[in-house]
């Protein structure tokens, strides 16, 4: 059995790899590990939802540039051109 040092290790080493951090820690009832796992799957959707945002806010560019455009501009929630 790994130590919890170890689980956080290799959590943070494979954190794209679903299936191995979940039989890593399939057995695993210490409140230590789960508590990583709880970590692990909230930052997961997190970066998830930001994906999803990004891709969201590509669709305007990608329209932009499908009609010809070639240098796209943005306005930042303050309304400062960037």
């Amino acid at each position: 059995m790994y130590t919890v040092k170890q689980i956080k290790e290799l959590i943070e080493k494979h954190a794209d790899d679903e299936s191995y951090i979940r039989e890593l820690v399939k057995d695993d009832t210490r409140k230590s590990v789960q508590k990583l796992i709880e970590k692990w799957h909230k930052e997961r959707e997190k970066q998830q939802a930001l994906r999803a945002a990004w891709h969201d806010m590509l669709q305007f560019e990608n329209k932009a540039k499908a009609q010809g455009y070639t240098c796209i501009a943005g306005i930042d929630e303050a309304g400062r051109v960037i």
